[in-house]
This record gives C-alpha cells, structure tokens and sequence, in this order.
C-alpha cells in the first residue's frame, strides 16, 4: 500500500497541470511519436518535472477537429485528456496537448488520439 501512497503524494505537484504555466516544457523533448489519423501523436517529457504530455500536431490541410487525445500513466491508469471537438478545430501545422501528469522513476505512461467514431491509435510506453 504505501508505494501506492508515496505515488498520489508525489503525483499531486504536477498532475493534471499545464506544461507551460508550471516551466516543465522549458526542459522537454520528445519521447515517442507516431502518424495517426489527422497527424503526429508526440509524447513530451521534461527531464526536470518528470512529468509527460500528449501533443497532436495537425497534419490536414483543412484543419483538424472532432478528436480526443490523452495520457496515461500505466501504473494506476491515471489519465489527462483534451477533446477538440466541431466548430473548434486545430489548423494545419499547429498542435494541442494535454494537461501533463507525474512520469518520474519506476513510473510509466504512454499517449493515445483516437478520432470521433474511430479506433485509438497509441505510441509505446515510455
């Protein structure tokens, strides 16, 4: 029980808290990605915070919209998400992320997009 603890406790400083507004993406850099559906799925991770975000750059030329992308660390399954949803939409070339979450030592996450109707297209675990 007390690893369990000792991760909520930990976990609290930065979970679901905005990257940039903390400095965390001041000392980021990309983990995984991967092409989905509307574009690039990047997994950021600041070596300071130890925390990790998902980012879709769009890769449509009429924009992109009507998505969900999240995080989710593997050990209690504790997610962040952003929803981009009709008329609201991300332009070509641009990105949206979600909120970052606590990735330090002995924790693990990974980053999924999954399109309105579609499946869920993930990168691997980092």
């Amino acid at each position: 029980m007390l690893p369990v603890l000792a991760l909520n406790a930990f976990a609290a400083a930065y979970d679901n808290t905005n990257p940039w507004t903390t400095g965390c993406a001041s000392t980021s850099y990309t983990a995984t990605s991967g092409n989905v559906d509307q574009g690039t799925l990047v997994e950021k991770y600041s070596t300071h915070c130890q925390t990790a975000w998902a980012e879709l750059i769009c890769g449509q030329s009429g924009g992109c919209t009507n998505f969900v992308i999240w995080t989710e660390r593997v050990q209690d399954q504790y997610q962040t998400s952003l929803h981009e949803t009709y008329p609201a939409g991300v332009s070509n070339g641009n990105y949206v992320s979600t909120n970052q979450l606590n990735d330090g030592p002995n924790y693990s996450a990974y980053v999924c997009f999954q399109a309105y109707g579609g499946q869920a297209e993930c990168n691997g675990v980092f």
